[in-house]
């Protein structure tokens, strides 16, 4: 999973951005526009808690974790999904309060724009485990994730239309997805260890037919 673009700002005021290599766009200019349009519990210098949004179009998704005041952004690929770049978003805001801690302790930090790089370099993680960990993270995250449609923040500023998931409504999601969690974990244990289980099995059955030769002598 890449990820083309990201940004800190602390509040609508851009901290730090960093784009991927080899990739050209106004990424920059469509993620403060999102920004200046959008508010958000969270928003605010010093405001506590934090909310997790997503906003898409056919091709790209902008996911923001708003915290304390400070806003973590990052582009993706629409089929990306949203578990992985909040994963992400959640290494970056870490590293970004322990470095800085609240309100405007990392504005002017020269540091801030390679942070973001070496984080975006460090994301890989193996198939196996990225596939348990979006459906855990989604069970977490998702009753208290926005969805967006970046062309009516973007075009329409003024028609934005707001959904917040509730809880209530995601029982059978959560049950559906903890049992594709199991089903994923025993697939990968039945893999990792199906030449064992095969041996074990023969040596029974070898076992089991000389016991019966012993008994019937």
């Amino acid at each position: 999973m890449d990820i083309i673009f990201a940004l800190i700002a602390r509040g609508t005021k851009v901290l730090a951005e960093c784009t991927k290599e080899n990739h050209k766009g106004n990424f920059s200019d469509v993620g403060q526009r999102i920004l200046r349009r959008v508010k958000w519990p969270g928003r605010e210098p010093g405001a506590a808690g934090s909310r997790r949004m997503t906003f898409t179009n056919q091709s790209f998704s902008f996911h923001i974790l708003a915290r304390e005041g400070i806003a973590f952004m990052c582009m993706t690929k629409s089929q990306t999904g949203r578990h992985l770049p909040f994963d992400f978003l959640d290494q970056v805001s870490k590293h970004y309060f322990k470095e800085y801690g609240g309100g405007a302790g990392g504005e002017g930090s020269c540091h801030l724009p390679s942070m973001l790089r070496r984080c975006m370099k460090t994301l890989a993680m193996s198939d196996e485990f990225m596939r348990i960990d979006s459906m855990n993270r989604e069970l977490d995250d998702v009753a208290e994730t926005m969805r967006l449609n970046i062309e009516s923040v973007v075009d329409r500023g003024e028609k934005i239309s707001l959904l917040v998931e509730k809880t209530d409504s995601l029982s059978m999601s959560s049950r559906l997805f903890r049992r594709q969690s199991r089903l994923v974990w025993f697939r990968s244990l039945l893999r990792r260890y199906k030449t064992r289980i095969l041996m074990a099995v023969v040596v029974l059955v070898l076992l089991g037919l000389f016991y019966a030769y012993i008994s019937a002598l």
